[in-house]
């Protein structure tokens, strides 16, 4: 009898920490997403309201350091996984798709199918998305996984495409921007990353895709885009 009571304490003892810490990941994750999404929409706006940006955005910082305590923790909190060789298979479906992805984005501006050149922007373009990618299918998709593959894809995508809609609303209202366009956009593009990271176990590959459709759509550029200055 005795030993029955005290295998049902550790039973409760592990289910009541279990929902602790379930409920604990949960508030991170929205403290997370709440911090990027508060960057995105003051880090255009004016007088002074950058601090409040960059109070969002060391918010989300610090939930991610919370969950890296060294150096091996990184591939794990960001989802790289392990790395084998059948990975590999992965690769060339993501260039494509980035390409790909590229070229019909580029040809719904009417600015060519590819570009003419590559300059110098190409370069920061490039570290713009693997940015995006590293949040948003490395981090964020990653923590949420435990709520199931399909969730998980389309959570991301949604608070990716939520963050874009932030950054550009404040700059739209003064500028003509294809704001639905590029909100339909950066969704599908966030399901494709998304699927490739789901199916791939790694974020490596979203990130190279994202890449390659930034060099293709950007990589022309002389001078960088209005957005990203205003």
């Amino acid at each position: 009898m005795a030993q029955e009571l005290l295998i049902s304490c550790d039973k409760y003892t592990f289910m009541k920490k279990s929902n602790w810490t379930h409920s604990n990941a949960l508030t991170e994750n929205v403290i997370f997403l709440l911090g990027i999404l508060v960057f995105a929409f003051f880090i255009g706006q004016k007088h002074g309201l950058v601090v409040v940006a960059l109070a969002g955005l060391i918010l989300s910082v610090i939930v991610i350091s919370i969950r890296i305590r060294n150096v091996k923790d990184l591939p794990v909190v960001f989802g790289f996984g392990k790395f084998y060789i059948p990975s590999l298979f992965f690769l060339p479906f993501a260039i494509i798709a980035g390409v790909l992805f590229g070229v019909i984005y580029r040809d719904s501006l009417d600015i060519g199918l590819i570009p003419s050149r590559l300059t110098g922007f190409a370069i920061l373009a490039s570290m713009i998305g693997a940015t995006e990618e590293l949040l948003f299918r490395g981090y964020f998709q990653t923590q949420i996984r435990k709520y199931g593959a399909f969730l998980s894809v389309l959570f991301a995508s949604m608070a990716h495409t939520a963050y874009k809609f932030l950054f550009f609303l404040p700059i739209d209202a003064g500028l003509r921007i294809d704001l639905s366009g590029l909100l339909l956009w950066t969704f599908v593009g966030g399901l494709i990353f998304g699927l490739l990271k789901e199916n791939s176990k790694s974020t490596i590959y979203p990130i190279l895709g994202h890449v390659a459709f930034d060099i293709i759509v950007y990589g022309d550029r002389i001078i960088s885009p209005w957005w990203i200055w205003t």
